[in-house]
């Protein structure tokens, strides 16, 4: 079952049209869409209370790295034991996680992101990030704004390779 539900995609293509208004903002919701649910690894749906998808004065959340929790003894990968935390400790009292930038990334602490399509290996892998989805709300950012000049959509642009060649400005 995928998360990409029909008003998924409105919304989405809603904030992507208000976002990059001169873009085409289906083939921008179809990249998006492909970045963080790809086909083969597909979160389920976090149970919730028909009706109510939004946040109320019920919510309790966690927000960290992907490597915020370890093991001391350092056998499981930082998402594994963060999963194994929430899991063991914090099942009852959170609805929520949001994992700061958990992708690739060259520089700026995780958030110049080299390859949207992937989990820092260091930190785990898709398993790992679907596995902490099946009990909590999940949330992570996209920080498409702090692309990577190592990644491969810059490298697109500097190629001229559509649609990536209108992803930069130069000024």
């Amino acid at each position: 079952m995928t998360v990409v539900t029909p008003a998924l995609r409105i919304r989405l293509k809603t904030l992507l049209e208000v976002i990059y208004p001169e873009l085409d903002s289906e083939a921008l919701v179809e990249q998006t869409i492909a970045a963080f649910w790809p086909d083969d690894n597909r979160p389920t749906p976090h149970p919730r209370e028909p009706g109510n998808s939004l946040w109320s004065e019920q919510d309790a959340l966690v927000i960290c790295y992907g490597d915020s929790v370890n093991d001391s003894e350092g056998d499981d990968a930082p998402l594994e034991t963060l999963r194994r935390f929430l899991f063991e400790h914090a099942a009852e009292t959170i609805s929520s996680v949001h994992i700061l930038p958990f992708f690739p990334y060259t520089s700026d602490d995780g958030f110049a992101v080299s390859d949207y399509y992937s989990v820092d290996p260091r930190l785990g892998d898709w398993t790992h990030i679907s596995a902490i989805a099946s009990r909590f709300r999940l949330m992570a950012d996209l920080v498409l704004n702090h692309c990577s000049s190592g990644g491969a959509w810059f490298d697109a642009y500097r190629e001229g390779v559509a649609p990536y060649d209108e992803y930069f400005f130069e000024g």
